[in-house]
């Protein structure tokens, strides 16, 4: 078992990066508010939202890419303690809570701007 735990973290761990791939949808997004949004004040307050998001996309791709690294050095140590590996795993689920509970803050921070048309526009691809 611990073979196939050990193994299946290679496989998750073993490309160039670990983070999300967020550059088209923060465009798309982008998109949408400035075509579906009219009041000029709400765009620039929705647009500063999605900048929030994806500078917190970016810092969590920088600091999973960072403590995967560190994991993939720990699984790879012979000497290793278990410890030492559930504090990378630990430090792993910190990092994609944080990140988590900021994209929740930010997406109801759209929401009380935004009408429901205005959302579905901007969520479900209307405002293309």
């Amino acid at each position: 078992m611990l073979i196939a735990i050990v193994g299946t973290l290679f496989l998750v761990l073993s490309g160039p990066s670990f983070g999300i791939p967020y550059e088209q949808a923060i465009k798309e997004m982008r998109d949408a508010v400035k075509i579906s949004v009219v009041d000029r004040d709400r765009t620039k307050d929705l647009l500063d939202l999605v900048d929030q998001m994806e500078d917190g996309v970016k810092e969590y791709n920088e600091q999973v890419n960072e403590s995967a690294e560190a994991l993939s050095e720990l699984i790879s140590k012979y000497e290793a303690k278990p410890e030492e590996l559930q504090a990378s795993l630990d430090q792993l689920d910190d990092i994609r809570m944080k990140a988590q509970r900021n994209l929740v803050k930010l997406r109801f921070g759209m929401k009380e701007s935004l009408s429901r048309d205005e959302w579905g526009a901007v969520f479900d691809g209307g405002g293309k």
